[in-house]
């Protein structure tokens, strides 16, 4: 069975990002795991003072919600510390290492490599993955994409990739009500507004670059298990 695995830092990222990715291979019979690095504990909730502890168990639940409207098959929560896994980054890279060589999937998602948002754990997590996947060599997976966002498209303020860098795009239109469902899952992170904003943005298409390859690829690709053995 073809696995699938993606790695960001916090709760949310996954449904902002490649929700429409998980959830469309979900459906095609993929199996599908979601590492997620931090419970959140660091954020705010608007007109709430929450403890960190109260914040992070929130979060944890929102995730899980999301993950099961995304189809996720397997959820794995790192438990490292919220704003500050550039502090913690050779836990960060044994821990995610720990897991692609119990998970072993043919196919890794992570954050694109300058954070979209500029998140200095967005960043961490992605210099963490390719670390590792570097590292485990002949046991790594078979790919390895960065999810990233056009600069053709990317609202003012988010830094987008430029159109010409992009290997793969991912049609994800008829996912559109489940990554919806996802983002309002996280309720504490995400209003009415962000989620208007949104919608109104979302292509309806993920995007990529292929960072890595074990296996011929041919670009552009229209299907991120392009190349990987049956």
């Amino acid at each position: 069975m073809r696995e699938l695995c993606a790695v960001f830092a916090h709760p949310d990222d996954e449904s902002f990002s490649i929700g429409g990715t998980l959830a469309k291979y979900a459906d095609a019979g993929v199996q599908t795991t979601l590492i997620t690095a931090t419970r959140g504990e660091a954020g705010e909730v608007a007109g709430r003072e929450m403890a960190p502890d109260e914040l992070a168990e929130l979060r944890e639940r929102e995730l899980r919600t999301a993950a099961d409207v995304l189809g996720v098959h397997h959820l794995r929560l790192l438990g490292l510390p919220d704003g500050q896994l550039a502090n913690s980054f050779d836990d960060l890279c044994a821990s995610i290492k720990r897991a692609l060589a119990e998970i072993r999937p043919h196919v890794l998602i992570t954050e694109d490599a300058r954070g979209i948002t500029g998140h200095p754990d967005h960043i961490s997590v992605t210099h963490a993955v390719i670390r590792v996947f570097d590292d485990l060599g002949e046991a790594a997976p078979l790919k390895l994409y960065e999810h990233v966002v056009p600069a053709s498209i990317m609202p003012q303020g988010l830094s987008g990739t430029p159109d010409d860098y992009i290997t793969t795009t991912v049609d994800v239109d008829a996912w559109g009500e489940q990554i919806m469902g996802a983002l309002r899952a996280h309720r504490s992170q995400v209003g009415e507004d962000m989620l208007t904003r949104f919608k109104s943005f979302h292509p309806r298409r993920d995007h990529f670059i292929c960072i890595r390859s074990r296996v011929p690829i041919v670009i552009p690709e229209r299907d991120l298990f392009a190349g990987v053995p049956a």
